[in-house]
């Protein structure tokens, strides 16, 4: 399914990720995180990538 998301989508799943790694033991960078791959996940759902 990863080869069928926008390039754009992928550079912001690389960010997540990597933010991820920061927000292990920050409590700012957690927020950013839980808030960043929310609302990539709202748009990935929006635009019907899910699996049913």
């Amino acid at each position: 399914m990863a080869e069928k998301l926008p390039p754009e989508f992928i550079k912001e799943l690389e960010f997540v990720s990597k933010l991820h790694e920061q927000a292990v033991c920050n409590k700012e960078k957690c927020r950013e995180f839980s808030e960043t791959l929310s609302n990539l996940l709202v748009r990935l759902e929006d635009m019907k990538y899910y699996r049913t």
